[in-house]
């Protein structure tokens, strides 16, 4: 009788022990998942952010090319005129008024005068502000794209077209 008493508890105590080891075993596990779960949504959240940052900087490379692109082709084109300016086929005309000549008086005549043309300072300074509009307004279009792509659209979370 000694021995199915001694039997008897054993068994109790091993069923105790199972018991407890199943819900230890079940609270880790519950807490493995929900740690689990935490560390896939901060990885997800970490995936769309490289996926946000890295449509930013294909934005901003585009945006760069497309930019120097312009610049060449407007220095290209500034190179070409003062060219054509030096050389003598292209002209710029400018609107003037010559103070010393009366209009009243239409019978006089300025003899054999030629076309008005700008002196080699004049062009050189014509020149020089086309370099300066085109360098400003490349600088301007540069930062309003840079702005669009990559502080607003961090701040609203899309990205618009370049």
């Amino acid at each position: 009788m000694q021995l199915t008493a001694i039997v008897k508890l054993v068994s109790v105590a091993l069923l105790v022990l199972t018991t407890s080891l199943y819900f230890i075993e079940h609270s880790e596990r519950k807490s493995l998942i929900v740690k689990n779960e935490v560390l896939i949504a901060e990885r997800d959240s970490l995936f769309n952010q490289a996926q946000e940052q890295q449509k930013k900087i294909q934005l901003f490379n585009e945006l760069s090319r497309r930019l120097a692109e312009e610049r060449n082709n407007a220095n290209d084109e500034i190179e070409r005129l003062s060219d054509e300016l030096r050389s003598g086929p292209k002209r710029v005309y400018v609107k003037a008024e010559c103070p010393s000549v009366s209009n009243t008086d239409s019978t006089r005549s300025l003899g054999d005068a030629g076309a008005a043309r700008l002196s080699e300072t004049a062009r050189e300074d014509y020149v020089r502000l086309r370099q300066m509009i085109t360098d400003n307004i490349n600088q301007i279009s540069y930062l309003q794209g840079y702005i669009q792509s990559q502080c607003l659209a961090q701040k609203h979370g899309s990205f618009p077209a370049p």
